[in-house]
């Protein structure tokens, strides 16, 4: 096991209660290596193709996911479209943005005016495990460090 994916362990769950995360991407092999991650690491999973379908399950459990992994190049409904219909809905939602265009202009202003942290595609697992750790240990005060 890496050493990023031994440390994300201890950040598993909120109140005792696993972390809840949506994973929203239109590429089957990296929507399937996330949602496996996360299953492995004891994580509530739900996963959609693009971001309409992300959306329908969004507005169905409001107020229920700890975080978001959002593509934003994507058939349907596009990332900045998906994020822009989740932060009206909550806007504080937690949100990672993957994208192998990371030079795209609307992307780039979602990150620096919406604060949302990016992770360019490809990554390896260490990286979205050291994002995962940013983002939630922010949010796990009751979690155990030992």
């Amino acid at each position: 096991m890496s050493e990023g994916l031994n440390n994300f362990t201890k950040f598993t769950t909120y109140s005792g209660k696993p972390l809840k995360i949506l994973v929203v991407d239109d590429d089957e092999s990296i929507r399937s290596m996330l949602v496996e991650l996360l299953k492995s690491l004891k994580c509530i999973v739900y996963s959609a193709g693009n971001g309409k379908k992300a959306l329908e399950i969004y507005q169905n459990q409001r107020n229920f996911f700890d975080l978001v992994i959002l593509d934003f190049q994507m058939p349907v409904m596009n990332g900045k479209i998906a994020f822009e219909k989740i932060r009206k809905i909550n806007p504080t939602q937690k949100i990672l943005m993957i994208s192998g265009a990371e030079n795209d202009r609307d992307l780039k202003k979602i990150i620096i005016k919406d604060h949302v942290h990016f992770l360019s595609k490809p990554f390896q697992i260490d990286d979205i495990v050291e994002e995962l750790n940013v983002l939630l240990d922010n949010q796990l005060p009751c979690s155990d460090q030992s």
